[in-house]
């Protein structure tokens, strides 16, 4: 058998290696932990997305409701498109009426002129 003989001595400090096994049995202590959290963490997350279920439901309810509304305003608009395209329509009737009848009168004027002087052409000629 061999004989044993110490060759070098090496200080071993197990001080560092006690604060580390301190701190990895804390580290372990806490990931035991961990699934309690993360089921907790799971339910608060379920309770926020219900709400904002909740949001965009009544978003989406808001949106039909004013895409409605926006139906009703294009309706409105396009009678009042048509109501000013009638009453347009109405005036240029009025104008180009008013405009024939004053040619009208112009030309009965006119007739009127004409006449009268043959009459007054013809009543010479009947005197003389």
């Amino acid at each position: 058998m061999a004989s044993r003989t110490e060759i070098i001595k090496i200080p071993v400090d197990s001080a560092e290696f006690d604060k580390f096994l301190a701190l990895f049995d804390r580290y372990r202590d806490a990931l035991a932990q961990t699934p309690g959290q993360w089921k907790a963490a799971g339910k608060e997350l379920e309770a926020l997305a219900t709400q904002a279920n909740k949001l965009d439901t009544a978003f989406r309810q808001k949106k039909e409701v004013q895409a409605g509304e926006d139906d009703k305003d294009k309706e409105r608009f396009r009678r009042l498109r048509d109501s000013d395209n009638l009453w347009t329509s109405m005036a240029r009737s009025s104008s180009q009426m008013s405009k024939n009848v004053l040619d009208i009168g112009n030309s009965l004027l006119k007739w009127g002129n004409l006449l009268g002087g043959a009459a007054l052409f013809g009543s010479l000629l009947s005197n003389s």
